[in-house]
Order: C-alpha cells, then sequence, then structure tokens
C-alpha cells in the first residue's frame, strides 16, 4: 500500500513538472515569432485530458522544437522527441494489454507471465524517462540559444 502512494505520489509530481515546463516552454513560442497553433493553456492541460493527452502534448512540443529553427538544425531534436514519445505510447499501450492478460490469468503460470510482461513493461518505463529527459535537456537547451539570439 505505502509504495503504491509512493509510485502514485512521484508519478503526479511527474506529470506537474512536465505541464509546467510546457507550458512555460511553450509560452517563449510565441515570443521567438512562431505561432502557436494552440492555446497557451492546452501546453499544461493536454496532459490531463484523455485522449488528448497521447498526442496533443507531443504536437506542442514539435512546435516548440520548429520554434527554435534559427539555432540550427531541429532534425535530431525532432527525433529525441519522436523516440520518447513513440517508447511512451508503447508503454501506454503496452501496458493496458498487460492489465487484461494480468485480469484474465488463471493459473501461475499465467500470472508468471504477466508478471514478466509487467518487468518488460518497467523496463521500457525507464527508457522512456531517459529519453525524456534527453528531450527536455536539448528542448531546454535550444531556447536558451534562442533567448541569446533576441
Amino acid at each position: 500500500m505505502t509504495v503504491n502512494a509512493i509510485s502514485i505520489t512521484a508519478m503526479l509530481a511527474t506529470a506537474i513538472a512536465f505541464a509546467v515546463w510546457t507550458w512555460l516552454a511553450y509560452s517563449q513560442v510565441e515570443a521567438s515569432g512562431y505561432e502557436q497553433r494552440f492555446r497557451r493553456g492546452w501546453a499544461a492541460g493536454s496532459w490531463f485530458v484523455p485522449i488528448f493527452n497521447l498526442y496533443r502534448p507531443k504536437q506542442i512540443i514539435d512546435d516548440i522544437v520548429d520554434a527554435g529553427r534559427a539555432t540550427g538544425d531541429v532534425t535530431p531534436v525532432h527525433r529525441w522527441t519522436t523516440a520518447w514519445w513513440s517508447a511512451w505510447i508503447l508503454t501506454i499501450v503496452g501496458g493496458w494489454f498487460i492489465a487484461v492478460m494480468a485480469e484474465s490469468a488463471t493459473k501461475v503460470d499465467d500470472a508468471m507471465g504477466a508478471a514478466t510482461a509487467y518487468l518488460v513493461r518497467d523496463v521500457l518505463l525507464a527508457v522512456t524517462a531517459v529519453l525524456a529527459i534527453v528531450s527536455v535537456h536539448h528542448i531546454t537547451r535550444q531556447q536558451r540559444a534562442l533567448d541569446t539570439l533576441r
């Protein structure tokens, strides 16, 4: 019970941190002369709206990256963010299938298979976290470079 509470608290804190970071980064898009496709509130809120949270934050992050064209080639940054988002979606979809697999387990072997699948999903989640950290680093560096150009 305590481990679950800690895990949920950490996930919620991470979600809020990403929402705030995205909002702050998206707020600077307009200042760089790049037109925002969405209202600023979507930058934070889209992380928490079901279905939208599967694609809208990535669209907003793409806008943030594209706004940094003045700093040079944005292709490497897009590659990092696409890898991060792909891993994130794979983790979500995989987690759903694994949960169904675990719920329908009637034998010990089925439960062991589900536990192994959860372990693989958790490794992918760790990879996703590393890709997110690298993406945020690249985008933040890009935005700092934009600040020096203004």
